[in-house]
């Protein structure tokens, strides 16, 4: 196990007339027990379902969106929340932030995890905890960092905790292809729930539409129409997930997108056209989850992962796209927040954006406070990188550069050089964004690999460089790579500027 941490403007409102006032209220909800208090999922043909929603007629507090109550009242998170998902890098995107959203919006403890095949389908899925195979990359967060183990199964995941919700999505290839469902969801489902702690209820996470101008192999299934892609969920979800009276509740991230989609930050979501860029959008969806999942207004939560790249402006638009998500799930709300400031001035996915390591001297300054270092008594290090390379230190003395199709292949960013200790001594800070990580390379002498156990992936905040980590080696070198990691190619500098150093003043 090794640490981690774990993007047109859209101005049509897309209304849909299915549903009647009366059930889009019931909609508004998207939970219906207390979330402190789970009771287990209901089982198909009970009355514990609205006959024409999934939606159950309660009237307990997290059913009416106001979270629990306390012995006044008073609408409160529940003490401790602990989530599954059963995804692929759409579940990454949507749980990237959530630990910190949670303990930001009241609960005090937080278990995540998310059982993670690329791209994986219903059908995938099925097939892999049918046959119980070890093909899964399980990323858990009990403390605000992510943890990877490697070739996990769904049996040791569903069994680790006592699980209080368990995901489900489908791929984004065919999750508007009504096809793709039909009893491969319902024999998943069977088997998760055959499994699964008696205290787990199930969550169908309706995943977001593509960019417009997504050039994603399968956009042509929805005739490369953003509209047409959001109308074929919409279409799938009340055909194929509402009759399964299972799935408790539905957590409507596209349509928290789709609606900060008709905000002054426009149809800039995404880092690729399909998925979501590392601060803005993984944050709507991340907060998407907390008020689906508590009840409770997006507004409580305090918690920024970039304020140097998501502005109080944008803040705005994501309390409002998530508020209007809860209120008509169904339905794209056009945002009131026509005009706004950028983090930077520019969309944060933009591939030209020019970062500079300086740009988040306040934001580092104030992480090192929290940890009783004065930033001041610090200098920055102005770092060079190489692209498309990393250091392999108890390989060799050299920088690797992978080929198309090495599975390394445009994933990383790396020094141009080895520092020296005396360059970057014991003491020297390192600070990194969520969303992003880092490998510490080290190196006896100049032209000498390391034989000892190479240093793990180092996850977000602030690390303290120590004479015991350095081992009496003379060198030092990094990586830097996306969580998970993924194609940076197109914003290499940037990539560069997520993790900043910080040198003590002689």
């Amino acid at each position: 196990m090794k640490g981690m941490t774990q993007p047109d403007c859209i101005t049509k409102k897309m209304k849909r007339n299915r549903l009647s006032v009366t059930a889009a209220v019931l909609l508004s909800t998207l939970l219906f027990a207390s979330c402190g208090t789970p009771s287990p999922a209901p089982q198909p043909g009970t009355s514990d379902a609205a006959s024409s929603d999934i939606i159950p007629e309660s009237t307990s507090s997290a059913a009416t969106g106001e979270g629990s109550s306390d012995s006044t009242g008073t609408a409160s998170a529940p003490s401790s929340l602990r989530i599954l998902a059963i995804g692929n890098s759409f579940s990454t995107d949507c749980m990237q932030y959530l630990y910190n959203i949670l303990k930001s919006g009241g609960v005090k403890e937080v278990v995540l995890g998310n059982l993670y095949y690329g791209g994986c389908s219903l059908a995938q899925h099925l097939d892999f905890v049918s046959n119980n195979k070890p093909v899964y990359k399980y990323y858990k967060n009990v403390s605000g960092n992510w943890e990877l183990t490697e070739n996990y199964r769904f049996s040791d995941a569903v069994k680790e905790e006592k699980w209080d919700y368990i995901t489900f999505q489908q791929t984004s290839k065919t999750c508007g292809l009504e096809a793709s469902y039909g009893k491969t969801l319902t024999s998943l489902v069977d088997l998760v729930e055959a499994a699964a702690p008696d205290s787990a209820k199930f969550l169908w996470n309706m995943t977001w539409a593509y960019q417009q101008d997504s050039t994603h192999s399968s956009f042509p299934n929805y005739q490369k129409s953003q509209e047409k892609m959001y109308d074929m969920i919409i279409d799938c979800v009340e055909k194929c997930i509402k009759p399964e009276k299972r799935f408790v509740g539905i957590i409507p991230c596209m349509t928290s997108i789709q609606n900060a989609r008709t905000s002054f930050l426009g149809d800039t979501l995404t880092r690729d056209g399909f998925h979501l860029d590392y601060y803005i959008g993984r944050y709507i969806a991340g907060l998407t989850w907390f008020s689906a999942i508590t009840g409770l207004s997006p507004d409580i939560v305090t918690y920024n992962p970039s304020p140097s790249m998501i502005s109080d402006d944008m803040l705005a638009v994501a309390r409002e796209a998530v508020s209007d998500a809860m209120k008509t799930p169904y339905a794209v709300t056009k945002s009131r927040i026509t005009d706004g400031k950028h983090g930077d001035g520019t969309p944060t996915h933009d591939p030209t954006l020019s970062l500079s390591p300086a740009d988040f001297y306040e934001q580092d300054k104030k992480t090192a406070a929290a940890a009783g270092t004065d930033l001041s008594g610090y200098k920055l290090l102005e770092w060079e990188y190489t692209e498309n390379s990393y250091w392999f230190c108890t390989k060799g003395t050299s920088v690797t550069t992978p080929k198309a199709g090495a599975s390394t292949y445009r994933q990383n960013v790396c020094t141009k050089v080895k520092y020296s200790t005396a360059d970057i001594p014991a003491g020297a800070l390192f600070f990194c964004d969520s969303g992003w990580q880092y490998r510490l390379e080290i190196f006896p002498a100049e032209n000498q690999k390391y034989s000892g156990t190479r240093p793990g992936m180092m996850s977000s905040g602030m690390f303290v460089l120590s004479e015991k980590f350095l081992d009496g080696c003379g060198y030092i070198a990094w990586n830097v790579s996306s969580d998970p990691k993924s194609d940076i190619s197109d914003i290499y500098a940037q990539a560069a500027c997520h993790v900043r150093v910080y040198v003590p003043n002689k």
